[in-house]
């Protein structure tokens, strides 16, 4: 076995036993964090008491269970958010003292990045190369840049005549919803809390249900960086619930979110409903690649296997690409011989399956892998 995860029973997060170990051949050691709802600078039962259960892809098996929020958490999570912004952050916490504890929580991260990619290895599927070498050294660089802007965002002013006096001036928005994807957790969390941050906003952001261990380790972190209590919130949960909270919350004055695009025409339509609130979407994408008669056919190989397949989130087929694909040893992602890892949705070799069947109805023919 590739790891060994062990958790005790859900408790009260002051509770010793409330954590998750994680033992791998790729990491070598155990890293310990509450699996609570992260509220106004501490971990916290839900208000409902419900958990989620967290599993690893490759093996199918029961990694941890997490705790569950839903709308009245979301609600507490707001109210903590405000509070901060008012009190401690936003106009009260100078660009420079931001930028600072956003280049020390960059240190903090990359001091634990192999733990970081473990626990994203472990509930994404990726391989431990990809997650550490890729994903969560970006989230690093970007928590840097994002600290390098805090004390540059600057207005503007305004040639019009001797009579008036015209200026711009960037002002923080206040709280920020945040809802990110399962395909890239620490990326995720580093690039759409770094430049809110960053400009002074306060953030409540809900990870993926099926990727939330790296986000909350990110939090035990937050308070070595000098973060105030309640400028960064984190409610795990289910998109109906948590997410359609955070959509329609009249204390969030701006939603970012990044999955798919049914999902985002309901956050859009849910803030559009509440506060008129604005919103940033990434949505669908299946990395489209057009290759050409002439291409060389080492070009068709390597590329196109590796868009896709390093990402798991969005499965492709490239007849061109099969050489590559062949000869890859795929299994749980923590071996150091692995080069590629595990689809991460349970429903994906259905979904892929229903892909395949398209595609040879549309072509005719189909290269397997």
């Amino acid at each position: 076995m590739a790891c060994s995860l062990l958790r005790s029973a859900y408790c009260h997060p002051s509770n010793i036993c409330r954590q998750c170990l994680t033992h791998s051949p790729a990491y070598k050691g155990t890293v310990t964090f509450p699996l609570g709802l992260y509220i106004n600078g501490e971990f916290v039962d839900p208000v409902e008491g419900g958990t989620i259960d967290v599993m690893n892809p490759p093996t199918g098996k029961f990694i941890t269970s997490i705790a569950a929020g839903t709308k009245a958490d979301i609600d507490l999570a707001a109210r903590a958010a405000k509070a901060a912004f008012k009190a401690s952050w936003g106009f009260k916490t100078p660009g420079v003292e931001r930028g600072k504890m956003l280049f020390k929580l960059a240190d903090l991260v990359e001091q634990r990045i192999d733990e970081f990619a473990a626990l994203d290895t472990l509930t994404n599927g990726k391989t431990f190369k990809t997650t550490a070498h890729g994903d969560c050294t970006s989230a690093i660089a970007i928590l840097r840049y994002y600290a390098g802007w805090a004390d540059k965002i600057t207005g503007k002013t305004i040639e019009t005549n001797d009579n008036k006096m015209t200026y711009t001036r960037h002002e923080p928005i206040g709280v920020v919803g945040q809802i990110i994807p399962w395909n890239v957790p620490m990326y995720s969390v580093a690039v759409k809390s770094g430049p809110a941050l960053a400009t002074g906003n306060t953030v409540v952001l809900k990870p993926s249900e099926l990727t939330p261990l790296s986000v909350l380790l990110f939090c035990t972190l937050l308070a070595d960086a000098g973060f105030p209590r309640g400028v960064v919130n984190v409610v795990n949960g289910y998109g109906p619930t948590a997410g359609q909270a955070i959509s329609e919350h009249p204390l969030i004055g701006k939603v970012a979110f990044t999955g798919s695009t049914l999902t985002g025409r309901k956050i859009m339509e849910a803030a559009a409903k509440s506060n008129l609130k604005p919103v940033t979407l990434e949505l669908g994408g299946k990395s489209p690649v057009m290759i050409f008669e002439d291409a060389a056919s080492s070009t068709r190989t390597s590329p196109c296997a590796v868009v896709d397949g390093r990402g798991r989130a969005r499965p492709g087929l490239d007849p061109g690409a099969r050489a590559r694909p062949q000869r890859a040893d795929v299994n749980t992602g923590m071996q150091a011989s692995t080069v590629d890892g595990s689809v991460s949705l349970p429903s994906y070799p259905a979904y892929v399956g229903h892909r395949v069947c398209h595609a040879i109805a549309f072509l005719g023919s189909l290269h397997a892998y």
